[in-house]
Parts: C-alpha cells; structure tokens; sequence
C-alpha cells in the first residue's frame, strides 16, 4: 500500500513539471505588450523586442503580411493596406500618416515566438466640416479607433472646457469667442494624448454705438471678424427704429462684384456711402455732416452662398445721450456694444483728471516727507555739534612743560612739575604788588640821608 501511495504522488509531480513547462513555452511564444495610442495623421511606431541581431522578421496586421526583413536578403513587402508606407529598420516598423483603418492588431514574429501589439488612433472633427457661421451649431466628435473608450475633455479659445464620456460635444449657438485652435485631450495609463482641432467662425465684429455731435461724421461698423474665402453676395443696410426704412443695397454682379444699387429712401440718407470700394471683408458706411433726425438703431446684413445670412445691430445717438433717452428710455451707454462719450471737463476725459489729481496728492505728500525729514537731520547735526564744542570747553588744554633744577641745583634742568601755566595778567599783577613794597623802601631811605 505504500509503495502504491509513492507511486501516486511521483505520476503527480511528473504531471506538474509538464504543465510548468508547457506554461513557460507557450509564455515565450506569444508575448502581449501595451497599447500604442497614435494621433491620425501621423508615423507609427512599433518595436519588436524579441528581436536580436541576424535573425528573420516578420510584420503582420490582423493576418495580413505587411512585411518581412531576412536575415540576408531584400526585405519582402506583404499585401496589408499599409504595407506601402512601411518602413522596416531591424527591430522597428514605421508606417506614414496612420490612418482610421490603420488602428488594430500587430504582431511581429521571431523564430518561432510572438509579440503583439495594439494600435489605437484617433482623431477629432467639426461639424459642419467648413467654416460655422455665428449663432449655428457646431458639433464636435472625438474617436478613438481600435476599441478603447476613454473620456474626452475639449477647451474653446475662450477658456471654458467640456468633458463627455461618449467624445461628442454641441456648441449651441456658436460665438465669435469659439473660432480658433480648440484642444482636445483624453488620459490613459498617466499619459496625455492631445489632438488640436480648428474651428473658423464666420461673423461681424461686436462693436460699441455710436454718439457724436450734429453736423459730425461718423462711422457704422460692419466688418468681418476673420478673413474667408467666401464671398458675399448681397449687403442691406436698414434703419430698424424710428421709421424702419432700407437705405443702402450692395448686390453681386454678373462679374461677381458687388455694387451699390438704389436705396428705397434716399432722401434722408444721401449724405451715406460704403466706406471701402473692395466690399470683401468691410462693410462698414460713412456717414457725414450727421442730422439729429438719423438717431436710430440700424442693422447691417451680409449675405452668403447657401442662403447663410449674418447680421450686426448698432445704435446711432446725434446730439449725445440726452437725445437718446428722450426717444429710448432703455438706452444704456455702458452694457455691451455700446460707443459712448466719456464725461470731459475742459475737453479732458474725467479719468485723467483723476489720475492727475491722485498723482499731485501722492507728490505733495512726498515733498512734505522729504522736508520733515531734512529738518530733523538737521537740527540732530546742529544739536552733536553743541555737544562736542561743550566737551572740548571742559578738558584742560594748557600746560607747562619747562624743565626745573632741583632744589639746591641752580641751572640744572629737571622735570616737568605738570602744573599749568599762569596767565599773563595774574603774573603782571603779581609782579607790581611784590615791586610796590621796594619803592617805598627806596623812598623811606631818601628822607633818612641828611
């Protein structure tokens, strides 16, 4: 029985072994790598890394041949769809301007073993495909290729940003703000994967009302906010409040010009022309020697191919804001598109009387500092030098030092006694009281001789 229990377990372990071995032959013979992202549009690059050097490689796509490189010899090119723009280098496989239909799985093949490799692509597009005109709607799709699903997240030229889980997004209506370079990005494995998408808005420029004085001229702004190679067809400047009434018509000609043709109501306007000859890109009107009767809101339209219309309001005010109030109570010089005059005292704007009102306070106040300042610097200087004269006044600075003999050693010199020296005048007085006592000696001698 034993002997039997012994034999069991050694079959047992012969049956592990093989399936070890199995297991390790079959994990050297195909070999899964990550998931290579590229942008469509661009060169992509796989790498082999079971290659080594003299030996036979093999490229393939799905079960396509795209290529081999022998050891010796001319490389082969397959029939894969991208076998012709491939490009083998030892180890390496370049394929040119990756395609949607490049995305998919790669392998490579090295004596005998596997390695495989995954290629997503993926891309971003507008629609419609062409230039969007202002206050459409604009949709954006971002794909990846090859079956991976991640969140996309794109950013407008304004700075505002959307995210989507599916990589759609609708802009609804459309900005002038949304034209230019959108970037549109997805993360995978810590890496970031951008892709740049242009967006051309066609529209008119925002611009601010206009308020001038009777009898000025003027300017009513029409112009195109980016250069398109669309041409207008048909431009319609009306007057929408009071007394709507068209008054300048600019239509395209056989030649494909546009020119001006008759108004319905010349007569209030016939002091207005198109400011440029070349009606391409400004549409804007000059308007001379201005009536009070012409305030109003006016309205520019410009007309395209495929019966795409964009159009662009402004408020006129001749004989300034009063004027304006009194026939639309709801005006507003300040809010958006609105050209008003700022408040001017002797023909200067009020903001730089202020700015210089602050400036000349600011270096008044300066000026002050700087002479408090001075003036105490000053009275420190005067008050340390009283200081110092008092000091010296009060050390000695006089003495003697002539050399005296000892007592009993007449003409012999000696030290110094360090006393200090008498003044003058306390000598001279001293001199006349000791020679006051010998004249009246002499004296009383004289009258004592017979």
């Amino acid at each position: 029985m034993v002997f039997l229990d012994m034999k069991d377990i050694l079959m047992k372990m012969s049956h592990r072994r093989t399936c070890l071995w199995s297991f390790l032959v079959l994990s050297l013979c195909t070999v899964n790598c990550d998931v290579v992202y590229t942008k469509v549009g661009e060169k992509i690059n796989l790498q082999c890394t079971l290659y080594t050097r003299n030996q036979d490689i093999s490229w393939l796509f799905k079960t396509e041949l795209i290529g081999r490189e022998p050891r010796t010899g001319t490389p082969v090119r397959g029939t894969a769809p991208m076998s012709q723009r491939s490009q083998f280098s030892q180890r390496n496989l370049y394929i040119k301007e990756a395609g949607e239909s490049d995305a998919g799985e790669y392998s490579c093949e090295v004596s005998g073993m596997t390695l495989k490799l995954s290629v997503m692509t993926y891309k971003c597009s507008a629609q419609p495909t062409g230039p969007s005109f202002q206050n459409e709607a604009v949709n954006i799709q971002c794909n990846v290729m090859g079956g991976a699903k991640v969140k996309w997240t794109c950013g407008s030229p304004s700075g505002s940003s959307m995210t989507s889980d599916s990589g759609s997004f609708k802009v609804n209506p459309v900005k002038i703000s949304d034209g230019g370079n959108w970037q549109c990005f997805f993360e995978e494995n810590g890496k970031k994967y951008t892709y740049s998408l242009q967006i051309t808005i066609i529209g008119l420029m925002p611009s601010a009302n206009v308020a001038v004085q009777e009898g000025a001229s003027l300017i009513l702004p029409c112009v195109l906010h980016s250069k398109i190679n669309l041409k207008p067809t048909n431009i319609i400047w009306e007057r929408l409040s009071p007394n709507p009434s068209r008054f300048l018509v600019a239509e395209s000609s056989k030649e494909g010009e546009l020119k001006k043709t008759v108004s319905d109501s010349p007569g209030d306007f016939k002091n207005v022309k198109f400011s440029t000859e070349n009606l391409k890109e400004n549409f804007s009107v000059t308007l001379t020697n201005a009536k009070a009767s012409q305030t109003g809101t006016y309205r520019c339209s410009v007309k395209f191919d495929k019966e795409k219309t964009i159009m662009h309001e402004v408020m006129l005010v001749v004989n300034g804001q009063d004027a304006a109030k009194e026939m639309y109570p709801g005006y507003d010089d300040i809010g958006s598109g609105v050209q008003s005059k700022e408040k001017s005292i002797l023909g200067i704007e009020q903001w730089i009387w202020i700015a210089i009102g602050v400036g000349c306070f600011v270096l008044i106040t300066l000026v002050i500092v700087a002479v408090i300042v001075y003036q105490k610097k000053k009275s420190m200087k005067r008050k340390s030098r009283k200081m110092r004269a008092m000091k010296h006044a009060l050390m000695p600075r006089d003495y003697c030092h002539c050399n005296r003999g000892q007592p009993g050693q007449l003409g012999q010199p000696g030290q110094p006694n360090g006393k200090r020296r008498e003044h003058r005048h306390t000598s001279d007085a001293r001199g006349s009281k000791e020679r006051k006592p010998a004249e009246q000696r002499n004296q009383e001698r004289q009258e004592k001789v017979p």
